[in-house]
Formats: structure tokens, sequence, C-alpha cells
């Protein structure tokens, strides 16, 4: 194909862009300083990349990616003036656009005759965008911010015709960068390091309290010296001098830590409208897909969050609002009957507090179907008959949470393909956020989503378990509680306590975390946390609660990309590494460990099953072994001491007796050597776990009558099953 001739611009009568527009007098500086600052640095930045490619093109005129991009960058240019009633700046980029459409349109070719009057109309906008931003000079600047407010449009003015000044030099402009592009994954890496300076900043003033307890000691020590030392009270003074100082520099380090890091959070913010200005589109579009009347309102999109909140909310955002789209709202004909406008509503809601950032989604649609819920939940054997019939509405309505969880029989681009509501809830409390919903059917459904503020540090309660330092999200714990002796009950198959009228369902931190148990105490209060999770309640009891701390979380290694239990690491100021615990996932585990116990006794049920009397006056003991027994299809009756077990001997047959020894009107050996006095029960295996751990104490059980003794200081789980296993 033979290529397009070269020609002359054509002439003034036949072209207007073969003008300069004239500076205008009346060019308005934009008022709106936010505005005024991303504009100076957007159009800069098309000037700058006009300039370089009409120069490229100068070189390469058949490159016609590159005349593409160029006419961008000026078309981009006339729209952000236009937006701001710049009709001076406007118009040049206009022109600029002007000549290189009919480049792209193989009219001409691009040469230096044409190159260089487009440089001097680039020259002269960049005066008009100084005045434009009130500057007396400016240059190319490569950045731009997003914003929001809004800008006075000036009267528009007609443009005044100059003519360019082709062969006088354009001398440079005072070169000056005021705004910087950087890559976010920077802002991600000042934004850890400034949260473990704080966190190491903390260490130093820990140390520095621990340096001032030292030479309070030594000044007390010196009062009580009988002969001054000269070199030593100099030397504490000095000290004293030197802890001033530290204190000083401490805290004045830590102010500008806190600056520091306040700054770069800042940095990270953005709208919410970033994401949120996706979805009326995507709504409007699949509402039409599948005939339905359907709009989305925004509210609270100006709120601003952490980058990363908005990136990792776009896939849990629209699987919601598809589920709304999908299962919620109704057909047109199907909402008319049931007396509601056709035109269905879809609301999301964004607000702020000091704590969290709270996003609400709402539809006005059919709501939630219980009985379609439990019918799904026994077909996908989720739920038995029995533990549906205990729950409430709620907690029924929170099943849709449940993985592979879905109540539509429909394959569709929406819905039906195994993949449920668990995608959201995981990507939330991958954020470390929280998931409630609420339903009333008929009516519709609203979910709310609780993020974090902040990602890389959170306040937290340390704990301490079986030798373990762990850590727990502040805001996910609603109270401490001390649990005493005789408190504890069982309800429903779980050992729960009573806060007023709310059973809270209870289990051991370290049997969740699937820790071998160390010795037993006996006879010791619980420290227990109760930890919030959604609408769920539900404690841990442990062996301490240590302090609180700010942590800067790490994510796990990237080849344990999911752990169990566990929502990152953190370094302590004690530069102990600590996991940091997932609240969500430890009700998910308390829930799996007592379905799996009720599936184990039915299955149990159907065999012959061996029942056990377990004699201990330890109640937190008793649990745990308990819990063993039973999880190994042991049918489990306890005692209190060896008086009430002997009691219970003559009330049913036991196939074996589990005991402690040291306990309250009947020892352990006295129940033993009552057993084995009584012909009826000769024969009866009898298991002895005690702390008493010496070969006397061993001898003695034996002569006891003991057929098994297991010292608790040795415990494991194992020893005590494959004992039963053989006796019984």
């Amino acid at each position: 194909m033979a290529s397009p001739s070269f020609r002359a611009w054509p002439t003034k009568s036949t072209r207007p862009s073969d003008t300069l527009t004239k500076e205008s007098d009346l060019t308005a500086v934009i008022e709106d300083k936010e505005l005024r600052e991303m504009f100076r640095a957007e159009s800069m930045e098309h000037i700058s990349n006009i300039e370089s490619g009409l120069l490229a093109l100068e070189r390469t005129p058949d490159s016609t990616a590159l005349l593409d991009e160029v006419f961008r960058e000026a078309h981009s240019l006339k729209g952000a003036s236009r937006m701001l009633g710049l009709r001076d700046i406007q118009n040049l980029a206009h022109e600029i656009e002007n000549l290189l459409g009919e480049a792209r349109q193989e009219k001409f070719h691009i040469t230096l005759q044409e190159v260089t009057p487009q440089l001097a109309k680039l020259d002269q906008l960049r005066r008009l965008v100084a005045q434009a931003v009130g500057d007396t000079a400016t240059s190319p600047v490569a950045s731009s911010k997003p914003t929001r407010p809004t800008v006075a449009y000036p009267v528009e003015q007609p443009p005044r015709a100059i003519e360019p000044s082709v062969g006088a030099p354009t001398p440079l402009p005072d070169f000056r960068i005021d705004t910087l592009r950087i890559e976010s994954s920077r802002l991600d890496t000042l934004l850890q390091l400034s949260a473990e300076l704080l966190v190491s900043n903390r260490r130093i003033a820990r140390w520095d309290d621990q340096l001032a307890q030292l030479l309070g000691q030594c000044e007390a020590r010196l009062k009580n010296v009988t002969t001054a030392d000269p070199w030593l009270t100099g030397f504490t003074d000095e000290l004293a001098r030197m802890s001033s100082h530290i204190a000083s520099d401490i805290a004045r380090q830590q102010s500008i830590s806190n600056d520091l890091e306040s700054g770069i959070r800042t940095l990270r913010l953005l709208p919410m409208s970033t994401l949120l200005e996706l979805f009326p589109r995507m709504v409007h579009d699949l509402s039409r897909e599948f005939d339905k009347k359907i709009t989305c309102r925004v509210e609270g999109a100006t709120t601003v969050a952490d980058k990363r909140i908005i990136e990792e909310m776009k896939a849990p955002l629209t699987h919601l609002l598809r589920n709304c789209i999908d299962h919620g709202i109704e057909l047109p004909a199907d909402r008319l009957q049931a007396g509601k406008p056709e035109h269905g509503q879809i609301k999301i809601v964004v607000t702020q507090s000091p704590a969290a950032v709270n996003i609400e989604v709402s539809d006005d649609g059919r709501g939630l179907d219980i009985q379609a819920i439990r019918q799904q939940c026994l077909t996908l054997q989720l739920r038995t008959a029995d533990e549906l019939e205990q729950m409430t509405e709620a907690q029924v309505q929170a099943l849709i949470l449940e993985p592979g969880f879905s109540t539509s029989r429909m394959i569709t681009d929406l819905s039906g393909r195994g993949v449920g509501l668990d995608v959201v809830r995981a990507g939330i409390e991958r954020l470390r956020g929280a998931l409630t919903l609420e339903s009333t059917p008929g009516h519709g459904t609203v979910i709310r989503l609780r993020l974090p503020v902040s990602l890389t540090s959170t306040h937290a309660i340390l704990l301490s378990e079986w030798g373990q330092t762990y850590a727990v999200a502040f805001d996910d714990i609603a109270f401490l509680k001390r649990l005493h002796p005789g408190e504890l009950h069982n309800v429903e198959g779980r050992h729960c306590f009573y806060h007023g009228d709310q059973a809270i369902a209870l289990e051991r931190l370290g049997l969740l975390l699937e820790l071998a148990p160390p010795a037993l105490n006996e006879g010791e209060p619980l420290e227990c946390v109760v930890l919030k999770v959604g609408g769920e309640t539900f404690a841990i009891s442990l062996d301490q609660v240590l302090d609180s701390e700010d942590l800067v979380i790490k994510p796990t290694s990237t080849l344990l990309t999911r752990v169990r239990n566990v929502a990152g690491m953190a370094i302590l100021n004690s530069g102990v590494v600590c996991p940091v615990l997932s609240a969500g996932d430890l009700l998910r585990t308390m829930n799996r460990s007592v379905r799996a116990s009720t599936q184990a006794s039915e299955t149990a049920t159907a065999q012959p099953q061996k029942t056990i009397l377990l004699v201990e006056d330890s109640i937190t003991t008793r649990m745990q072994e308990r819990r063993i027994l039973e999880s190994a299809g042991y049918t489990v009756e306890t005692a209190v001491d060896g008086l009430d077990a002997w009691n219970k001997l003559s009330l049913r047959t036991f196939d074996a007796v589990v005991s402690d020894i040291n306990m309250p009107r009947m020892s352990g050996l006295e129940l033993a050597e009552k057993i084995r006095a009584n012909r009826n029960f000769s024969e009866l295996p009898i298991v002895l776990i005690t702390s008493l751990a010496t070969e006397d104490d061993r001898r003695r059980g034996l002569e006891a009558g003991a057929d098994a003794y297991i010292s608790k200081s040795d415990f494991d789980q194992t020893l005590l099953l494959d004992s039963l296993a053989r006796l019984v």
C-alpha cells in the first residue's frame, strides 16, 4: 500500500488550528487548593507526555501505537480543562488533538514542520496552566493524586488568537518537582517499618524504666553507706543525668515515630468512592440480564480507608451484591404481587469510627428462608436435626456462611457453583474483620462488615497457655472472667458458664490448638477470655492473662499460606515471637470439635459401648479427661471423689474405673481397696492417674489393686487409651 503523500499544513483561512489562542487575562485561578494541586500535576504530566511523543513521532512518523498514545494524552488534557471551565487550555489542547486525529486517519504524516508549531503551543499551555494554578512559572510534573472537591466554573470567554513566535527560542522555565508518584508497595514497606519503629521505641522505654529502677536502688544504698565514696557518688550522679537525657530523647523519638507513622498512613488513605463507583453500573447491567429492576444507592463514599482494605474489599462486596441480585431481589411481577414497588433497592452505606470502618449492604428483597436453610443443612449434613432444633433463628441464618452452602438450584454465573458466602466471611476475617447478618423474611437482608482501621498494627491482649504466649486482638474480646469451681455446667453437650441469662460455651485454649497438655492443675480457678465473633460469643480458658501491647502483625510465611487458628505473627516488646490468634478460627474449631464428638458418640451408640467411671475432684482435670475418653468412643460417668464413686458403683455397671488418688472423703487408694474387697467388682479394671509419681507411690497403688498407674507429670492420652483398650 502506497504511503500517503506529505503536504504542507493548510492555510489559516481553512483550518482554525493554524492559530494559537492568546493567553487570556481572564484565565481563572482554580480556587480549591487540593483540586488546584491535582490539576497542576495532571496537566503537566499530559503536556510532558505530548511533548516527548511529538518528538518521537518526528523520528518515527509511522508508529501507530505512539500516535494513539499522544492523541489520548491531548484528549485527556482537553477533558480535564473543560471540566474546570479553562477554555483557553481546552481550545489549545483541542487543536493539538485535531492535528493528531487527522494523522491517525492517515491524511498526512507528522514532520518537523508540523511538530514545531505544536511545541510552541505546549509552551503556551504551560504558561496558561501556571496562571490557572496560581504559579508565575511551572515545569513538567509527573504525579497525580485522587481528590473529590468541586470548583466554581469561570464564565466562558471567547478565545483571542495570537501569532506564534516560531523562530524565537523559548526560555526554559524554572525546574521544580512538587509531587511524586511512588509504588504503593514502597509505601507498604515504609508503613511496616514505621510501625516496627514504634514497637522498638516502646522496648527502649521499657529498658529505660528498668535503668531508672536500678538507679533508685543504688541511690537508696548510698544513703545507708556511712563512709562516702566520691567516685561512686559521681558515678551515680552521671547515671542519673544519662537517664534523664535518655528519657527526654525517648519522648522526642516517640513523638517523631508517631508523626511518621501517621503521615505514612495518611498517604495510604483513599476515598471509598474509588471502589464503590464501580457497583451501580454492575448492578444495572446484571439486573437487566436477569429481567429485574434494581437500583443501587451508595452513601458515605467520601469515607477514606486504607488502600489495602479498598483493594481487598472488591471481591467480597461484588459477591454480596451478586447474591442480592440473584437470591434477594424478586422479579418485578413478584414484587408487585407482594405489595412492593417493582424496582428493588440495594443500598451500600459506609461509615467510620475511631476503631473501625463499617460497611452495610442491604436489600429490600425476599429475605432468608429459614426452612430452606434448615433443609439444605440436613441435605449437606452440616448439622443434625437435633442441632438445628436447638438453634435460634439468628444462628440458623448464620449457617449460610458455612463452606459450600447454597440454596440455589440453578447453576448461573452468579451462584450455585459451590462457592458461597464463606468466601466473603474468609476474606473479611483475613483482614481481621467481622461479618454479621440480619434478615426479615419478605422484607430483605442486611449484612454488616466491620474492618480495622489499620492492617499493620493492633492492640492485643497477651495470653499464656501451657508455657506458650499468644495474642488476641483487643477488638475481638468481650470481657475477661475468672471462673471458680462449681460455675461450670454442661448444657446440650457443651461445657459452659452463665453470664446473666446467657450460657457461654467454654473450651480450653490448649485443646483447641491441639497441644499436648502438661501436668494438670487441680482445684484452681479458670482464667477465661470471652470472645465475640459476629453475633456469637464463646470463651476460652487458659493459664494466665498477661498484659496488653500494641503489636505489628506480620503475615505467616508464604510456605505457610494458611495456618488454622493463627492470623499472623508478632514480636513482643520482650523480643519473644508470638502467634496472633484468629478468633473466627477458634470458634469454628470449637464447633467442629463438638460436632466431631457428637458424631463419634452417635457412631459408637450403634455398637456396644463401654462405660467408664471417671473419679476426679478437680473440675478442670475432670473436664479434660472426660473429653479424651468421650472422643475415644467411651460413655463416661463422673464422680467427684471416692465416696461418690462407690455409691455410683452400687447403682449401675461399669467397664472400668479411672481415678485420681488425692481426694476428699475417700482417696483413690481407699476406693481401689474397697473395690477389690467386693467380689462383685473383683475383675473391674482400675486405672489410677495421679501426681504421686515415686516408685513407692506406684507400689502402693498396685498393691491397692490398680491395674495401671499413670503419673500426671508424664500424662499422655495415648497411654491412657491404650491401657483401657488393653484392660476393657
